[in-house]
């Protein structure tokens, strides 16, 4: 299979997870924009495959636990819609090459909006949103000395990377050097995406775990280590398949 297949079959894919999470941060049981008052819709079927019956491998209150919360909702998960909703934009080369200035517009909110999710992410921990809150009889792992979740410090971590990815891609668009900015804001949109491949995860997890365990929900510890082994195979394919595009562009201008 040619690069340029390689690369078209990867976009397809991204921008098919990026309407996924559209549709998970505006209508999904995880919303911040829906509650259980809300008439019957969208939200009842998505709640029909992931509570019913009361998502057994999963804590129900994890997947509720943006409902009241509008400083999170404002400051992460509605921009957290707009960001996943621009990626296939930004990335089409149609679109960059025929609608200059509309990439660059759209480019620069992209940025803001990655800062801004940030600050949404810093009230997630303050307000105690973390999974690992959710999770009943499990005693969160800290650092010694500092005692600090080890959770909390991997997440910021992956949000420093986050940050600095946005950082470096545009500091390579000033310099005019669009090659590495590409490659740079691929790396970014990888160190977020990989959310999105996780949720995509857990709703398959579903059906999967009734038919290995039944509808018996299982202990914290075991909870945990589904939401965990899912978000770290979302971050492995997630970074892996941005380095594996960004060979397949190397390949296709090789080629030509």
């Amino acid at each position: 299979m040619q690069a340029i297949t390689k690369i078209r079959i990867i976009y397809i894919i991204t921008t098919l997870l990026c309407l996924f999470m559209t549709v998970w941060i505006l209508f999904a049981p995880s919303s911040a924009f829906v509650n259980r008052e809300n008439p019957p819709g969208l939200r009842d079927h998505f709640r029909a495959l992931m509570l019913e019956p009361e998502a057994p491998h999963l804590p129900q209150k994890l997947l509720t636990k943006y409902e009241g919360e509008n400083m999170v909702a404002y400051t992460h998960i509605l921009p957290a819609a707009f960001w996943v909703m621009a990626v296939p934009f930004q990335f089409n080369p149609w679109i960059r090459k025929n609608f200059k200035t509309f990439h660059r517009f759209l480019g620069r909110a992209f940025v803001y909006t990655s800062f801004l999710l940030m600050v949404g992410f810093v009230a997630i921990l303050y307000r105690g949103l973390q999974f690992e809150n959710y999770l009943e009889g499990v005693e969160r792992m800290t650092l010694p000395v500092i005692d600090v979740p080890i959770g909390d410090v991997l997440q910021c971590v992956i949000a420093g990377y986050f940050l600095y990815t946005a950082v470096v891609a545009v500091d390579y668009a000033k310099k005019k050097d669009f090659k590495n900015h590409s490659n740079w804001m691929m790396r970014h949109v990888a160190s977020g995406m990989w959310v999105v491949i996780q949720r995509v995860l857990l709703t398959f997890f579903a059906p999967i775990y009734l038919s290995i365990y039944g509808p018996e929900p299982r202990s914290g510890h075991f909870r945990g280590s589904v939401f965990s082994c899912a978000a770290l195979l979302g971050i492995i394919l997630s970074v892996g398949g941005a380095e594996y595009t960004i060979l397949l562009l190397q390949e296709k201008k090789k080629g030509h």
